[in-house]
């Protein structure tokens, strides 16, 4: 049995509702899309590293080459706060997840370079300090040159801090959250050259 009711229900078209709402959700989709290739792109940029990248290590391995002659605690400091945003470092995981071999290849590549030109400078500062006259100490190197939990902790909450404020804003470079990590990769392999 039927109810009567006050106002005549008008028929449902199927036709007309559903394309608009499809067009709709195809628009938030590819939005959203969109957002997430923008994001990627310009993180992949944060992680490229430039001509900046090999100055900042050359720069910061002279400094650091001092602190170990001169055994200044604060050269080290200043070393750290002259080394380059790692992005290498972050490239090897990003590429991973991405999927990108040559992204992946390029990093390592840039990671292993900077790395060797710190390795290098650490090594000839460790030529240099043989031919300095006896008496000469180098206390500070030790600390560097051995393994330390505390320092690990450092390189790692860096590394997750930095990993976090890129992903929060892709646009900029977490370089107060790089002195951690820089701290904790960068200042062991140049005591390693020394050594």
């Amino acid at each position: 049995m039927n109810i009567p009711s006050s106002e005549p229900i008008p028929p449902e078209e199927e036709g007309e509702s559903l394309p608009y709402k499809h067009r709709r959700l195809r628009r938030s989709f590819s939005r959203d899309r969109d957002a997430g290739r923008s994001a990627i792109q310009s993180i992949s940029h944060l992680l490229s590293p430039s001509f900046d990248y090999y100055l900042g290590f050359l720069l910061a391995g002279m400094i650091c080459a001092a602190a170990m002659l001169l055994d200044a605690p604060g050269f080290y400091l200043l070393a750290v706060l002259f080394a380059p945003f790692l992005g290498p470092v972050f490239g090897i995981p990003f590429a991973a997840v991405l999927g990108s071999g040559w992204f992946f290849l390029q990093s390592l590549f840039h990671l292993l370079a900077g790395g060797g030109l710190i390795f290098a400078i650490g090594a000839l500062t460790g030529w240099i300090s043989v031919n300095l006259p006896a008496g000469a100490e180098f206390t500070l190197i030790s600390t560097h040159n051995a393994f330390s939990w505390p320092n690990l902790i450092v390189a790692v909450v860096g590394a997750g801090l930095t990993a976090y404020l890129l992903v929060r804003s892709p646009r900029q470079k977490p370089l107060v959250a790089n002195i951690a990590v820089v701290y904790g990769l960068m200042l062991p392999l140049a005591a390693s050259g020394f050594a």
